[in-house]
């Protein structure tokens, strides 16, 4: 069985595509030309999380709003991860939303994902090495976090606060 997808391209959008095949019924080329479709739309959608996604996280480490936004974008990221049954995607966003809880505060929690998510990028048949290499840098983004709650522990109190409001932090 021969498939011929054709798509015609000008300035990077997509004028016509579609699935072609002679040994097909054309009820089952439309299918697949709507699963073609769909993977299309989510694979856009997910590139534009990601810039958003990105930018917030940027931010978060400045404004906890900020980090709040990144986090619920790196959820859908993995609904839409899930949907399009990529499992390499479905870990980083959770790697993503472990850096958002690490904005936010809670480094036990973050931990524990990056290190299910090292398991599963070493010894998972998906073994991807960016996948392993972001893990390893989000532990050493964690290892940060931690110095810092160590740092800012052993300030005096009346330190600690220096006037700033709880949604917005000072430069580190």
């Amino acid at each position: 069985m021969a498939y011929l997808l054709i798509c015609v391209k000008k300035e990077n959008t997509i004028l016509h595509h579609g699935i072609y095949s002679r040994d097909l019924a054309p009820v089952k080329c439309k299918r697949l030309q709507c699963l073609g479709n769909k993977r299309l739309i989510l694979e856009e959608t997910m590139a534009w999380l990601s810039t958003l996604g990105g930018g917030f996280s940027a931010l978060g480490d400045y404004f906890m709003s900020f980090s709040e936004l990144a986090g619920r974008l790196s959820q859908t990221q993995l609904q839409i991860a899930t949907e399009m049954g990529d499992p390499v995607l479905a870990s980083k966003c959770r790697l993503f939303y472990a850096l958002s809880l690490m904005q936010l505060g809670p480094l036990r929690q973050s931990k524990h994902i990056i290190r299910q998510e090292y398991i599963l990028a070493t010894q998972s048949k998906y073994r991807d090495q960016k996948l392993v290499d972001m893990c390893k840098g989000m532990w050493a983004k964690l290892q940060y976090f931690y110095s810092l709650r160590k740092t800012r522990a052993k300030l005096p109190s009346s330190c600690s606060h220096n006037g700033v409001s709880p949604t917005h932090r000072p430069l580190p």
